[in-house]
């Protein structure tokens, strides 16, 4: 799990806190499938705003 360019371990069972308006994204470094559930203090997902950075393209 990243959250604002920092690396935080996850394994099986870890709950992660996402503050407001923090990148994050994860990454699955296993060999099995991943799961997520998501909590958020909104009244409903469509009050969800997602930015998206321009992706960046793997060295060659």
């Amino acid at each position: 799990m990243h959250i604002n360019g920092v690396a935080h371990p996850a394994e099986p069972g870890t709950a992660v806190y996402v503050p407001a308006n923090a990148w994050h994204y994860v990454t699955n470094t296993g060999t099995e499938s991943l799961r997520l559930v998501f909590v958020s203090a909104v009244d409903g997902f469509g009050d969800v705003v997602y930015e998206y950075p321009e992706p960046v393209m793997p060295a060659d």
